[in-house]
């Protein structure tokens, strides 16, 4: 496993800087003074895992998304000890979508979710 500081000085390839997975990656990255040398940026995980497939760098993802290259031997899979991270979800729908009860009730859930996380990382 590995530690942020770590990575200080290596070759990142990170997602866009617009994307909020990335400004959580940044922060932690900033509150520990870790500066690492970002070589490209894309706002696609699959394209991230390529480039560090070919050697462009190293990066951070969603465990979840690496499984299928760590089983396969395509991407070397290393543990980030710390911080944990959260990539913060959206739920998106048409204009003038009515929701049914269901969905209003999954949305709810989710924001409880989000404010469990929340007071937990206090």
């Amino acid at each position: 496993s590995v530690v942020l500081e770590d990575l200080r000085g290596e070759d990142f390839v990170a997602f866009d800087r617009e994307l909020s997975i990335r400004k959580e990656i940044d922060k932690h990255l900033r509150q520990r003074s870790v500066h690492v040398q970002v070589v490209m940026e894309f706002d696609n995980i699959e394209t991230i895992k390529q480039a560090v497939q070919i050697g462009a760098g190293v990066s951070i993802l969603p465990e979840p998304t690496v499984g299928n290259e760590q089983r396969n031997g395509s991407l070397a899979v290393v543990r980030l000890e710390s911080p944990e991270m959260h990539r913060p979800l959206g739920v998106i729908h048409r204009q003038r979508k009515v929701f049914t009860p269901t969905m209003v009730k999954f949305i709810e859930l989710l924001k409880q979710r989000e404010e469990f996380s929340a007071d937990c990382s206090r």
